[in-house]
């Protein structure tokens, strides 16, 4: 009748579980892993690459995994959970040739958050628990295969995250400062006691380390210090020389996409209305532009757009024109919250994980895979045999 509202929209298109999410491939290029719901509960699933043998690998009843990424050994996958929701995120191992799932951080009370993992070092991981003080995470060494638990780098008392060298130590850190401000410090060597500042953002000011450059010496941040907008910048830590990389007058730096291995910068993304990247490596030029058309051509994205600010797939509405902004979330940026039925169109599925990601994730090396395959399969999921040609870009934003 005129004048009646439309139905109402179902809880479980707004908050119900993706079919998919988070695809991430493994270290040899072997096996995909992504979130899915078992029995209606979110875990990991591993496929193998070129095949349809998808199966469950965490085993979790309540409240789902929301986080996970591959250790660098390829033989198990890591991801955090809490108990009831008390936010003490513990580090979850599953070994896929065994399926033995192992709490790698067994303290109760304590939060953990996973501070780096490193592709010369595939059996450590240092992460950060509040074991000590409950206030405060001090970053623990922790060997993957034996489990056992080191102290690394003791938190002097404001320090919120932990930046790894190249060589896999704690040598920068990020301080909270009681003005509001934060303030981006450095040692020497892995295990000198001695802090000494190198940037401070005031309380008005934006700052972020983003990571170490391939060499060791200088930092990659996002500032904005003497300038109106957040920059990328590498400051140099013996001189405290800075060099700006990227900057638009307009908007702040909102993305950054990293080598997986060496971790130089790429390419950064600028977002003012859409997500607009700027190449600083000619290596993935092609790559980013090949993503751009396939945009255009399939979503109707305007050229040089990437559609979300986490670059998710785009994603193709079943029987009417896409979204104004399509809907993704979750660790790796890749995430449908799309309602029953609809499907993923299969061109740029790209995992860009934030420096601050998904709850006690902390820091990682993710991979940006591309693919030259086409959507149109109707079925949920990526099109059948899309896989088979994903060939790895980059990586997401910085962190070891």
């Amino acid at each position: 009748m005129p004048g009646s509202l439309p139905p109402l929209i179902p809880r479980e298109v707004l908050f119900g579980n993706p079919d998919k999410a988070s695809p991430q491939v493994s270290p040899d290029g072997a096996l995909l892993a992504y979130l899915a719901p078992d029995d209606g509960v979110l875990n990991v699933w591993v496929r193998t690459l070129g095949q349809q043998d998808d199966r469950p690998v965490t085993r979790d009843r309540k409240r789902g995994i929301r986080a996970f990424q591959w250790a660098y050994d390829g033989r198990r996958l890591l991801y955090v959970q809490d108990q009831e929701g008390d936010e003490n995120w513990h580090v979850w191992s599953v070994e896929l040739a065994t399926g033995v799932i192992r709490d790698m951080t067994p303290f109760q009370g304590v939060q953990a958050q996973i501070a780096g993992l490193h592709h010369r070092f595939p059996n450590e991981m240092l992460v950060g628990l509040n074991l000590r003080d409950a206030r405060l995470h001090d970053v623990h060494r922790v060997d993957l295969a034996t489990g056992a638990v080191t102290l690394d780098t003791e938190n002097p008392g404001d320090v919120v995250a932990w930046l790894p060298d190249p060589e896999f130590r704690i040598r920068a850190a990020y301080a909270a400062l009681p003005d509001g401000g934060f303030q981006l410090r450095v040692r020497d060597t892995g295990d000198a006691p001695a802090w000494r500042p190198l940037l401070t953002w005031g309380p008005e000011e934006e700052g972020r380390p983003l990571g170490f450059t391939p060499d060791g010496t200088g930092i990659y941040v996002g500032s904005s210090l003497g300038t109106d907008t957040e920059e990328l910048r590498v400051v140099d830590i013996r001189s405290c020389a800075e060099e700006t990389l990227a900057g638009n007058p307009e908007v702040d730096l909102a993305e950054v996409i990293a080598n997986p291995l060496d971790h130089h910068v790429e390419a950064v993304g600028f977002n003012r209305d859409r997500l607009r990247w700027h190449v600083l490596d000619e290596a993935v030029a092609g790559d980013l532009d090949s993503c751009r058309a396939r945009r255009k051509q399939k979503c109707g994205w305007p050229a040089g757009t990437w559609p979300t600010p986490r670059g998710s797939c785009c994603t193709r509405w079943t029987g009417s024109p896409p979204p104004t902004t399509p809907t993704t979330g979750g660790i790796g940026g890749w995430s449908s919250s799309l309602p029953r039925g609809r499907t993923w169109s299969a061109m740029c599925w790209r995992r860009c994980v934030p420096w601050t990601s998904a709850p006690g994730m902390g820091s990682s090396s993710p991979r940006t895979l591309v693919s030259d395959a086409s959507a149109g399969s109707g079925a949920r999921g990526a099109p059948a045999g899309a896989e088979r040609a994903w060939r790895p870009l980059g990586a997401g934003l910085l962190g070891l």
